[in-house]
């Protein structure tokens, strides 16, 4: 065996010892045996193992890369379209509302009150905030449900609109109890100056009633 074979496992075993010292008695005579090359070695490897290094950084969070504007257009395109899965889709979309924050919230009301906008990216928006269980979705709801509808250039823009303030009126339904539904049903009859809307909200009473 070599010089150098014989210096590394020297080196090796001396590191052994050096690092396990403490759970190892070994006599002065067994000591003696390991060349002082190879304890000065290990020594060297130890203490700088041992060197408290700086800590690195923690990574900071990664930017949020959830744009709901950006999703609620390429969301809204699959809408008309075959769903082989409208469970797993219910399940998906449920998950994406929990996990929206109130600046993704006031997106949605945007969207679903902008009169330029999509038909499918409106219904998608107040759909997505009837599955929320944020206070900032109901509030939204309600602000949609009551908000004024100017005079369209078309039946179908005046259609759409109503289909918006009816499906988030629906949507309220589902998400406040029997007793809060009947008090804000009561204040849109007082605040409401389309009849259509009117006439829903007193369908909605008489089933609750």
């Amino acid at each position: 065996m070599s010089k150098r074979v014989v210096l590394f496992l020297s080196v090796v075993f001396a590191v052994y010892w050096l690092y396990s010292v403490r759970d190892i008695d070994m006599s002065p005579s067994q000591i003696s045996r390991i060349p002082a090359a190879a304890l000065a070695k290990a020594k060297e490897f130890t203490d700088n193992s041992s060197t408290d290094a700086p800590s690195a950084p923690l990574p900071s969070a990664p930017a949020r890369s959830f744009e709901v504007e950006k999703w609620v257009g390429a969301e809204s395109a699959k809408m008309g379209k075959v769903d082989i899965d409208p469970v797993g889709t219910e399940a998906r979309l449920k998950l994406i509302a929990h996990q929206l924050t109130d600046s993704d919230l006031a997106t949605l009301k945007r969207i679903a009150l902008d009169r330029t906008a999509m038909a499918d990216q409106r219904f998608l928006s107040v759909y997505m905030l009837g599955l929320s269980d944020s206070e900032s979705a109901t509030e939204s709801l309600k602000i949609i449900t009551a908000s004024s509808i100017e005079k369209p250039n078309q039946d179908r823009d005046y259609s759409d609109e109503l289909s918006v303030r009816l499906h988030a009126l629906e949507s309220l339904m589902r998400k406040l109890s029997p007793n809060d539904s009947i008090q804000y049903l009561k204040t849109l009859l007082g605040a409401s100056d389309n009849p259509v809307i009117a006439r829903q909200a007193l369908i909605w009473l008489k089933r609750l009633g």
